[in-house]
């Protein structure tokens, strides 16, 4: 994701966890409130269905818009993998990724606390940290639960 540079960010784009609700969905993605610029990961359910979708804004430059691929996250001994369809993000000039997940896949239980939630594509990634998630990631989880 586009962080900006550093020292330099607003208040407001500062990256953390955030939790959302609202007309029977709820929201959980790591990035800057209300900016999907700087967005690293998204996780979304209408609420109660069991179902999740992840959403990656960037994959990896050897996708085309269109194309399978799979997602890896791992939290402690956690790992969960996810695919899905690539789609045009003419932003990054990179692809990015929405692939379907049940709620029990263990990763979902690992969303808070402290450590790294890493996310794998294509055998590169990143990491972005758990600390800010605290009870918001099991919250989440509980929300999505049938």
């Amino acid at each position: 994701c586009s962080a900006g540079l550093p020292g330099i960010a607003q208040a407001d784009e500062t990256e953390a966890w955030h939790l959302s609700e609202g007309n029977g969905k709820v929201t959980f993605y790591y990035g800057a409130k209300e900016n999907n610029e700087i967005l690293s990961i998204f996780f979304s359910c209408a609420i109660q269905t069991g179902t999740v979708e992840v959403w990656l804004p960037e994959t990896s430059q050897s996708y085309k818009a269109g194309e399978a691929a799979c997602v890896t996250l791992a939290a402690g001994d956690a790992v969960s993998t996810f695919c899905g369809a690539t789609s045009p993000n003419e932003l990054a000039g990179i692809p990015s990724l929405t692939a379907t997940a049940p709620i029990n896949a263990s990763i979902f239980g690992h969303l808070e606390g402290s450590g790294l939630l890493s996310i794998l594509v294509d055998g590169g990634g990143s990491s972005v940290p758990l600390k800010s998630a605290g009870v918001k990631g099991s919250k989440f989880a509980k929300s999505c639960r049938p």
